[in-house]
């Protein structure tokens, strides 16, 4: 049996839990869920959808009003696994080692596209680039 105290200490925690709560009374929380598990899934009436009865909202506050009476609640779904990935990063650290390589391809190019452009401008060589 519970002491006086304990008793006491209990009613204040679940006091506490449901300051500002709609569902305040242990009556209340056993008729919502009583109510349970049709009024939380959405109906179809007449060929048409309607709402659950209680919105994800209110049920996340009877399963808080249920576990602060110490009554059993039993319709937590279960949690999709968190997917780990790595990191995207930044587009230029990604492409960087694309970009080195159209650079170097491009570079080494460049000898015969210069020849190319002296030919057809015929562009004499200078002094310093016929010594070297």
């Amino acid at each position: 049996p519970r002491s006086r105290e304990d008793s006491s200490r209990a009613a204040r925690r679940v006091a506490r839990l449901l300051r500002g709560a709609m569902f305040k009374s242990l009556s209340a929380v056993q008729k919502a869920l009583g109510a349970l598990p049709a009024a939380m899934e959405p109906s179809r009436v007449n060929g048409k959808w309607h709402a659950p009865r209680f919105s994800r909202r209110k049920l996340a506050e009877l399963r808080k009003a249920a576990l602060g009476f110490d009554l059993p609640w039993d319709w937590d779904r279960e949690r999709k696994p968190v997917r780990e990935r790595e990191p995207k990063g930044h587009k230029h650290d990604r492409e960087r080692p694309m970009r080195e390589a159209k650079i170097a391809a491009a570079l080494a190019k460049q000898p015969e596209l210069v020849a190319a452009y002296r030919a057809k401008r015929k562009i004499v060589p200078t002094t310093l680039e016929r010594l070297t």
